[in-house]
């Protein structure tokens, strides 16, 4: 627990310059003044990627199986 990283460890400069200016403004307004808990906040954001991917998932089964009728989970699945 403690204070947020430096702005520098989320590689702002690489954020879209409209995005940019909105994480600056909440880094400024939230990030410095709350306790950031340097434990929470990864498994958070890995939550959070797991979430996402299982939604893709989902929808992408969905989606071929309305078009092709093929379960592409249980027939076509390989590993590169």
């Amino acid at each position: 627990m403690g204070r947020a990283p430096d702005v520098s460890y989320y590689c702002v400069n690489k954020i879209h310059e409209s995005y940019r200016k909105d994480f600056l403004s909440w880094y400024e307004a939230v990030a410095q003044k709350e306790v950031f808990d340097k434990m929470r906040v990864p498994e958070r954001s890995c939550q959070d990627d797991v979430r996402v991917l299982l939604d893709v998932n989902l929808t992408f089964h969905r989606r071929i199986l309305q078009i092709r009728n093929v379960d592409v989970f249980l027939e076509s699945i390989n590993i590169a």
